[in-house]
């Protein structure tokens, strides 16, 4: 995990990927734990649009980018 972030239970976090979205069309979530094997658990502030992504709550931690510290 060269170059990755740590992530904490507080953390703002958004999917990595979307630069060319705005920040109204960006699923955001909330980080509140983690999983033994190190994912991270997820809380999506908006869940019409993580239906739409097809998120779940767990979620690989390569795969997330932090927007705030908790």
């Amino acid at each position: 995990m060269v170059g990755s972030v740590k992530l904490k239970t507080g953390d703002l976090i958004t999917l990595k990927g979307f630069k060319k979205l705005s920040i109204q069309e960006k699923p955001v979530g909330m980080v509140v734990g983690r999983t033994y094997d190190g994912d991270i658990l997820v809380n999506w502030t908006n869940q019409a649009l993580a239906d739409r992504f097809a998120l779940k709550h767990i979620i690989s931690n390569h795969k997330l980018e932090l927007i705030n510290d908790g």
